[in-house]
């Protein structure tokens, strides 16, 4: 019976895998913000066609706890590169950094004003990836543009290291577990029937948590808690 439904999963997957790892828009700014100024970002970037070359996720083992991400030979130059911004920008502190198989999160602590803006530091980074990855004969590595989410809290910096962390886990648990992200419409919950996604088993449980749900990112907002 395990063996069906472990064939069942990994049929659905592969059925579904392209619309389950699509990502949103990473090419937002925030309207009005001085991108010059000292301040705490987190920096995504995007493979050019989603394409999996900086990494191979593996599964937790004993050095492990959690799944994580086996750099590539592109992915080690990859992250050569993001620790090479401090040597040109050595007003800009490097937090945590997250290699994915076909994407990055970086944090960066802008701590005095740049003679330029943000947008100058990010395009000598992904030229410095991009020759990488042409050396390797890879082409072209990063789609055009990124995405800055600003911290506007003292509670956000956490919450972006913790987001960056799991990166890996939450990969895993979408391969793993794919019916976790199906939607089903007829779910009821007392005397009113929802639309749910995730582990359902969750909503039977006696002991309930907070749950935060996410609301829809605009051009003129930053990512944080909601």
């Amino acid at each position: 019976m395990e063996d069906k439904r472990n064939e069942q999963r990994k049929q659905w997957w592969e059925t579904h895998k392209g619309e389950l790892e699509k990502k949103p828009s990473m090419k937002r700014r925030k309207a009005g913000h001085d991108y010059s100024s000292p301040c705490i970002y987190m920096l995504t970037f995007v493979v050019k066609g989603r394409r999996n070359i900086l990494g191979t996720l593996r599964d937790a083992d004993d050095s492990h706890p959690l799944p994580w991400v086996e750099p590539s030979a592109l992915g080690h130059k990859v992250l050569a590169c993001w620790r090479k911004i401090k040597t040109y920008y050595p007003e800009v502190e490097l937090y945590n950094v997250q290699l994915m198989p076909d994407h990055l999160h970086g944090i960066i602590h802008v701590r005095q004003r740049l003679e330029a803006h943000l947008g100058v530091l990010v395009n000598g980074f992904k030229k410095g990836c991009n020759d990488a990855s042409r050396e390797l004969g890879l082409g072209t590595l990063w789609e055009e543009g990124y995405q800055d989410s600003i911290v506007t809290h003292k509670d956000q910096l956490k919450i972006m290291k913790n987001y960056i962390l799991h990166n890996p886990l939450r990969l895993w648990t979408k391969r793993h577990n794919p019916d976790f992200f199906v939607v089903r419409r007829d779910v009821k919950i007392g005397d009113t029937t929802v639309a749910v996604a995730g582990n359902q088993f969750l909503l039977e449980h006696p002991e309930k948590a907070i749950v935060y749900c996410s609301r829809s990112l605009n051009p003129n907002r930053s990512l944080g808690r909601r």
